[in-house]
This record gives structure tokens, sequence and C-alpha cells, in this order.
């Protein structure tokens, strides 16, 4: 996503033996594109970012194992990840197309690290996010302090969350055909 001045990107960094979602929010559209040259130095993408104070560097979906190495494996690995970039991210995302149980053992894993969780969920098709964060922010900026330097985030889960994660996976895939 990008304004004429802003952007987010979600980058893939690749930790062997698997990888993570890095989601990257109010970036200056102007150095979007270093970003790319960061994918597979992530310790390097992290302190890179600490020079913008307004950009939001989120974990997202972090204990989705996508390469099914194994969720054991998957969670230490993102314990690494987490050891080595301490106070460079600055939220975990709970996912509104994600299992609730993963969804709980996210808001664990954040608290177990002090940080804040956010909404996001991978929306490709037409339905809204299954959940949203509320703020008393007035711009994202505003947001960003909120959830960056206060550690303070509200996540709402709507109702089409309670409908069957296999439907709405289904209903997307529609929507982008």
């Amino acid at each position: 996503v990008c304004s004429s001045d802003l952007a987010s990107v979600e980058l893939t960094v690749n930790l062997r033996p698997s990888f993570v979602h890095v989601g990257i929010h109010n970036l200056p559209a102007a150095r979007a594109g270093e970003v790319l040259g960061y994918a597979a130095h992530p310790a390097a993408l992290t302190g890179w970012l600490g020079q913008f104070p307004n950009v939001l560097v989120v974990l997202n979906h972090p204990l989705w194992d996508e390469a099914g190495i194994g969720a054991a494996a998957h969670r230490a690995m993102v314990e690494r990840f987490l050891a080595r970039n301490e106070g460079d991210i600055h939220a975990l995302e709970l996912n509104g197309l994600r299992p609730w149980a993963e969804n709980e053992r996210v808001m664990r894993m954040a608290a177990a690290w002090g940080l804040p969780v956010i909404s996001g969920g991978d929306r490709h098709g037409v339905e809204p996010n299954a959940n949203i964060n509320v703020s008393n922010a007035e711009s994202f900026d505003g947001f960003v302090e909120e959830v960056r330097y206060k550690k303070e985030s509200q996540v709402v889960f709507l109702p089409q969350y309670r409908r069957p994660l296999a439907a709405r996976i289904a209903s997307n895939v529609v929507d982008i055909l």
C-alpha cells in the first residue's frame, strides 16, 4: 500500500529453516524500495528501520507455520528472531484469517515479550477484515505513538470472525477469482 508520501509493505524474511512476515507501516515512500535489499539481512533491516520514528514494525501472523516445519520449531525460530530484534519489533499481529487458538497463543507470546497486539488479516477479497484496531489517535502517526511508544492497542473481532474459517477462506478465494 502506498500513498503519495508513505508506504506499507510486508516483507518475507528468510530465517532458515522457515520464514516470517514483517509488516512495515508508515515508511517514507521514497525509501520503501530500500526495504527489499534487507530481506536476506533481517538484523540489518530492523536497525535500518530504527531511523524512522513514525514507522511501525509488526511481526505478522507470527505463529502460522506456513512452511510446515512443526509448531515447536517455528515458535523457537520466532522467539530467536524476537530476541535478536528486541526493541525493533513494535507489535505482534492478531490475524483475522487465522484460528482463534493461534491468536490466543500470539496474545500470550506478545504479553511475554511486553509487546502489544494489533489487528491484521491478509485481506485479498471483498469482505472487510474480521478484526480491527480502535484508537483515540487522530492520525496514523498518533496510532504509531500509541502502539510503538506507549505499548497500547485495542483489537476488536467483528461478527464475521465467528464464521467457520474454511468458509471464510473459501469466500476469499471466490472473491479473488
